[in-house]
């Protein structure tokens, strides 16, 4: 379990995070998705960790087009951005938060039968924050675009939040697994 939670938090980070030259993706997302698929296929027989699996497995085949991003996502002279690429991430941001969201709900049944309850309380509440949050992100990224630069840096400033709630999901991971699975 201890393995599992590694991978799980690794697969995590590789996929959270975006580093690019130029126009390709150096850390390509489908290798933290593979990850986060073989960690809960070793670990969680629960139905959200099935579910996890799931959207794990879709987020690894859907995010092949991120390794290189297509060109038409620049701004335009209108400003504008190509309005099925903003679609094709919003799917691919509700089935991550989905993932996330299925994962704490699995790594609470997990801790409960361990008799950590303090764990548990903790990631069904950071479950639901995480919920709200990039719910958030996802409906203010569009309409950011179709507003004034007050709103865009709305929408900055929300992004920012939504990295602070990843990073506190990968170290709670490390967390739980250190205290958790000895």
């Amino acid at each position: 379990m201890k393995k599992e939670l590694k991978k799980l938090a690794f697969g995590f980070l590789i996929a959270f995070l975006d580093f690019r030259l130029g126009t390709f993706n150096i850390l390509p997302d489908i290798i933290g998705y593979l990850m986060i698929y073989s960690a809960l296929s070793n670990f969680s027989p629960t139905e959200n960790g099935r579910l996890a699996k799931g959207a794990a497995l879709f987020l690894a085949i859907f995010s092949l087009p991120d390794i290189i991003m297509p060109p038409q996502l620049t701004l335009d002279h209108m400003g504008t951005i190509h309005f099925g690429w903003q679609l094709y991430t919003s799917v691919l941001h509700l089935v991550q938060v989905f993932l996330v969201v299925n994962v704490l709900k699995a790594l609470s049944i997990i801790v409960n039968e361990q008799g950590f309850y303090s764990e548990k309380k903790w990631l069904e509440n950071f479950g639901k924050v995480y919920l709200i949050v990039n719910l958030i992100l996802i409906f203010m990224g569009p309409v950011g675009y179709l507003f004034s630069f007050e709103l865009l840096f709305l929408v900055g400033f929300s992004f920012i939040v939504g990295f602070i709630i990843h990073v506190i999901f990968i170290v709670r991971l490390f967390q739980i697994r250190a205290k958790v699975f000895k």
